[in-house]
């Protein structure tokens, strides 16, 4: 049966690979310009998205790099150890709540009720709720 399969290929040249893997790859990455995530989420590397929105959604991520961040808490999740976790975010836009993170770097950032984060650098805007905890604000 491999044999077989591996047969079907034996005409197919160099170009032709080229232009396959440029298909593919175009439709992957038309795919994860924007996520939207509902369910539960693992990442034990790092995530790259052009946008990507959090909703109803329980999720781990080690880094999370991205245009725009949004992140909602539809189950009004009141617990830290229940938040949406990521330790490292990067990005240019970011406006989320009932978020645990280590740093944040960003150029506009919105934090909302049930924040807690170690250290924020952004370079442009800063909103932050009064019910968020940051512990450190650096302007960049």
């Amino acid at each position: 049966e491999m044999q077989e399969l591996l047969n079907k290929y034996n005409n197919i040249t160099e170009e032709d690979l080229w232009n396959n893997l440029k298909y593919f790859l175009d439709r992957v990455i038309k795919v994860a310009e924007e996520v939207k995530v509902n369910g539960f989420l693992t990442v034990e590397e790092e995530m790259n998205v052009g946008n990507v929105v959090f909703e109803s959604a329980k999720f781990s991520i080690r880094e999370l790099h991205a245009d725009t961040i949004k992140i909602k808490d539809l189950h009004k999740i009141r617990s830290l150890n229940k938040m949406y976790e990521i330790g490292e975010i990067e990005c240019t836009n970011i406006d989320a709540e009932s978020l645990k993170c280590k740093r944040i770097f960003a150029s506009n950032v919105k934090l909302g009720k049930n924040v807690n984060v170690e250290l924020v650098e952004y370079s442009e805007t800063i909103d932050v709720d009064p019910r968020a905890c940051v512990k450190e604000i650096r302007k960049v």
